[in-house]
């Protein structure tokens, strides 16, 4: 009987304890769905298991093939290297990670001791090209995409969407996921891959080299349907990084969505393909169910966005802004700061237009002012780097690098606790903590406290803040992890 392979999601921090669910480890059932068809292959969750390293060293005592892991950059890193250490203290499984933080930086993790090889780039074929060779004996640098600490090589094609076999969602061995977020039970899914556009802060210029594939209408359909039977869930999430890039594709799949009574959010849109709707796409956004799309704005300041080779237009953000006000389409809006060169007038021109944003739209919230992490590979790693930025950081500085703090050498400390303040504040200046699935203190806090973050960060006045930022020191460093 083949080995089995062991495929590992690591806690984040207590970051699900706010939101009182647990986000489904959708990278991890992606990349095992060619391999399910020829080895076993077991989930594990340490955010949902309650002995997790009992049922590991369960694990290892039935000497799987290899061990996957994933992990972003900052505290799930910190969890992820303490699980690679405790597999190489207790057995001779190789230890694997993939996911596109390893896939940008496989070097800093292949210095790591605790780690064997990397996974960079899509995990579905070269997990399953990689059980293959472990499982005879070979080398696992033959595999396209796997990488040790003599090199690799990355494929010379990128999968076919449609192809692909079925998300395995019996993986899943607990109650708790599929976060509430939209008040109903909620499952996600992903029907393209990439992004056209060259956002200098973005993964998708390095993972995904700028290019964009989809799976067809069709196949979405059939994808959702799956997913909802599956999982007992009433609405999808997509986690597509840019939806609408074709937009006959994606108005398919919303008519289908409308049709099949599903209601549904898109975590990646851009300004450009919501500028080229017309009226009536958006009054069928307002009608299919469409409970949010996230866009990205990221900054307020036209400097930095042409620093960052953005083909954002910020003149078209409010008008588009309003029409979806009108056609009454929830819209989440994403903000960073912390950029190399930021100055106060950039933070001023990037919290005015949320401001405005808000305003006028009473459907609208943003997310919170995350920090701008130069991820390797990057525009933004090279700026970082010129400021300052170490050329190697190392796991352990990349675990404390995270959402709302990091290494930020280019900053003043006067302006490093103005960007770490802004992010605390930006979690409570609008509704969204009240409206959207965190647990009932938190809710009851973000009630009582929003016109106060609101004034706050719309002045970046931080006058008297002391008692606030013991608040977010302590009482919310589960939320800011």
């Amino acid at each position: 009987m083949p080995r089995e392979i062991v495929l590992i999601q690591p806690a984040m921090g207590r970051f699900e304890q706010v939101l009182g669910n647990v986000i489904e480890p959708l990278g991890l059932l992606c990349a095992s769905r060619l391999a399910l068809e020829h080895f076993p292959v077991t989930l594990l969750d340490q955010r949902v298991e309650r002995s997790f390293f009992t049922v590991l060293r369960r694990a290892l005592c039935r000497k799987p093939l290899l061990v996957g892991i994933t992990s972003s950059a900052g505290s799930q890193l910190a969890h992820a290297l303490e699980i690679a250490r405790y597999v190489k203290a207790r057995s001779a499984v190789p230890v694997v990670f993939g996911g596109p933080f390893a896939s940008q930086a496989p070097d800093e993790f292949l210095a790591e001791p605790s780690v064997d090889l990397v996974v960079a780039g899509e995990g579905e074929e070269a997990l399953l090209g990689l059980a293959r060779v472990l499982d005879a004996g070979g080398n696992p640098r033959d595999v396209p995409g796997v990488f040790d600490r003599e090199g690799g090589r990355h494929p010379d094609h990128s999968l076919d969407l449609d192809a692909l076999p079925p998300i395995p969602w019996h993986l899943l061995r607990s109650r708790r996921y599929f976060v509430h977020t939209f008040g109903r039970k909620t499952v996600s899914l992903e029907t393209t891959r990439g992004c056209p556009h060259a956002c200098g802060y973005c993964y998708n210029t390095v993972v995904h080299r700028s290019r964009w594939r989809a799976m067809s209408a069709e196949r979405s359909l059939e994808a959702v349907g799956h997913a909802i039977r599956s999982t007992g869930a009433s609405q999808v999430y997509f986690t597509d990084d840019n939806f609408f890039v074709d937009r006959n594709r994606a108005f398919a799949i919303v008519k289908g969505l409308k049709d099949l009574g599903v209601d549904w959010a898109v975590q990646g849109v851009c300004v450009e393909d919501v500028v080229r709707m017309s009226d009536a796409d958006l009054d069928l956004l307002g009608e299919s169910g469409c409970q949010g799309l996230f866009i990205g704005i990221q900054s307020g300041s036209e400097r930095l966005q042409r620093m960052f080779h953005t083909s954002l237009d910020l003149a078209a953000v409010e008008p588009m802004n309003r029409r979806l006000a009108a056609a009454r389409v929830p819209v989440w809006y994403f903000f960073m700061c912390g950029f190399p060169t930021e100055t106060r007038e950039d933070l001023q021109r990037t919290v005015s237009l949320a401001g405005r944003l808000l305003a006028d739209n009473p459907h609208a919230v943003t997310s919170a002012f995350f920090l701008a992490t130069p991820y390797p590979g990057t525009a933004l790693h090279a700026k970082a780097l010129e400021y300052g930025w170490p050329p190697r950081l190392g796991l352990e500085g990349w675990a404390r690098t995270g959402w709302s703090r990091g290494q930020v050498p280019w900053l003043s400390e006067e302006h490093r606790k103005l960007v770490e303040a802004l992010y605390f504040l930006s979690l409570f200046h609008d509704r969204k903590a009240e409206r959207f699935g965190v647990v009932p203190p938190i809710r009851a806090f973000a009630r009582f406290y929003r016109p106060l973050a609101s004034y706050r960060l719309q002045h970046l006045d931080l006058r008297w803040f002391a008692g606030e930022n013991w608040i977010r020191k302590l009482a919310f460093q589960a939320y800011l992890a």
